[in-house]
This record gives structure tokens, sequence and C-alpha cells, in this order.
């Protein structure tokens, strides 16, 4: 069982405002706590550090197992209900489809228009903080142009390096973006996420909170104190007590690598910047890791169900 958070937060919020917003959230995903909290965790990431090329700090998500568009819709009933809750709730978040035709038309990127003399603004040009959510159930077979295939590179490098390309045409200049990305699919993404979730739709559902407009600005509130609270001390003694963990877990477990460490020390960080702590604990790691292994156990199952 996952751990439920405590009924009080050091916040000025009357309610519990961790399971008010997990609870909204389950609500668009056919009440799947698991996906639930790996969307809440994403969607509150933020860069702390950046160690080379590598961000630390965000944690990207693909949602796997999800429904195609119905007939005439534009977006998987998934995409369409998730975005709905993340506009909701965040200052700004975008939904984009990834059909071929869009992959081909769009300029991600932003570019230098030389008769206009001036920058034109990319698909990818988005404010720190934004979440991006990508619908790659309307993907389909077909031809990607030069166009789509410079848009595919463009989000795999803000993927793996939160970093956008600017075309001046004779020269393009990177500049560094902070923007969390989730993706809902049928299968696993083509993209490179931090971690795959495949969705479990509950038969019995919570019935979700009455988003009114003073509960709208509460679970607003807090979703800014959590984004703000990601740069979390780590108490003395507590990281070399992790890596011990780790090296035991490794030797239990030979699959388990170096990234699948950093994705537990990110999600304990991000799990204890939810609950508005002032410090990241080691409750905080082993919900992280019982939260991995929730998700491992889940894609073993997908793979014997196929």
């Amino acid at each position: 069982m996952l751990e439920q958070p405590p009924q009080s937060l050091a916040s000025p919020l009357s309610f519990n405002p961790h399971a008010s917003d997990l609870a909204f959230a389950r609500s668009a995903l056919g009440g799947d706590k698991l996906v639930a909290e790996y969307v809440l965790l994403s969607s509150i990431s933020r860069i702390l550090v950046r160690h080379g090329e590598k961000p630390i700090g965000k944690l990207s998500v693909n949602i796997t197992g999800c429904p195609p568009c119905a007939n005439g819709g534009a977006h998987s009933p998934v995409t369409a209900a998730l975005g709905g809750v993340l506009q909701e709730l965040l200052p700004y978040a975008i939904t984009m489809g990834m059909s071929i035709g869009e992959l081909n038309s769009r300029v991600f990127g932003p570019f230098k228009d030389h008769e206009a003399n001036a920058l034109k603004q990319g698909c990818l040009q988005l404010p720190t903080g934004a979440v991006l959510l990508l619908d790659e159930t309307v993907l389909a077979p077909g031809q990607l142009r030069e166009q789509g295939v410079r848009n595919v590179r463009a989000l795999a490098d803000l993927l793996e390096r939160q970093k956008v390309a600017y075309d001046f045409t004779y020269c393009s200049v990177d500049f560094l973006a902070d923007v969390a990305v989730l993706s809902v699919s049928a299968a696993k993404s083509m993209l490179m996420f931090d971690c795959s979730v495949p969705l479990r739709v509950q038969a019995q559902q919570e019935a979700p909170p009455t988003a009114d407009a003073s509960w709208l600005s509460a679970a607003r509130a807090y979703l800014g104190l959590a984004a703000r609270a990601v740069n979390l001390s780590v108490p003395p003694g507590l990281s070399e007590m992790l890596q011990d963990d780790f090296v035991r877990t490794r030797a239990s477990q030979p699959n388990i690598t170096p990234d699948d460490f950093s994705r537990w020390l990110t999600c304990a960080r991000l799990h204890a910047a939810s609950q508005l702590s002032t410090e990241v604990t080691q409750e905080n790691y082993a919900f992280a890791k019982e939260l991995d292994q929730a998700r491992r156990e889940r894609q073993c199952a997908q793979q014997v169900e196929i």
C-alpha cells in the first residue's frame, strides 16, 4: 500500500491539500492513484542544479495503456481530462498533439524571421514551471518531413537536457528551460522519459472534490508552495544511509541501476515537497522506492498480459 499523506500539514490551508489535489487528478485518470501520484510529483518538479548537460530535479512521466481519441475527437479522453485538470490547477499547462500532421506543420523551436527582423515564437518556448502534456495516442503511421524530424529532436532535447534551440538560420543557440513533460500514449513513448507508468482504470472510483472557487484557490496555492519547496535540505548522515541502501538493493536486485537510484532520490525530494516538509526524510525515500516498485510490478503484469 502507498503511504497516505498526513492529515495536517504545516500550511495555512484548512484541508489536506495533497490528498485533495490527488483526488482531483485521479478523477481524470480513471481513479488510478499510482499514476496520479507521478503526475503530481512531475508537476511540481523543478531543476535544482545542472551537472554538465544533465538537469537534476526534473521528473518526466510517460503514461501508457491509454485509449486513442474517439471518432471526431482531437485527443485521447485521458489527455482531454488530464489536460483540463492541469489547466485548472497550474499557472501554465499546455496540451500538444503528436500526430504526423501536427509534427510536420508546427514549429517547436523559436526562429529568426529576417524579413520582419523579429524572433518568432515556437511551441516549446514555455515559461519556467510550465507543464507540457503530449498526446502520443494520435500518432499513426506516416512520413515525417524535415520539419517533423526537427520537432521530434527538439522534444528529445527538452526531455534530455531541458534546453530549447533558437534557430537564427546561420547558427543555433541553446536557451535553458525548466518544463515538466508528461506524455499520454497507448504503448511506450518513442521519446525517452524518466519513467513509464501503465494506466489502470479502477472499477470503483471516489467522487472528486467540488472544484469551486475557494477550493481551486487553496489547491493552486498548495501546488505553488510545493513547487517552491523542492530545494530541500538533507539531514547529515541521511545521504550515506541512502547510498548504503542502494548498494544493498542492487546486491539483491542486479537489474537496479544508478539511474533508478537517481530517480528514487528525485521522487523522495518531490514527495517531501508535496508534504510541504522542510527536509527530506528516510520515510520520503521509502515512499519513493515503494512507488517505483508498484510501477515495476504493474509493468511486469502488463507484459505478462500481452
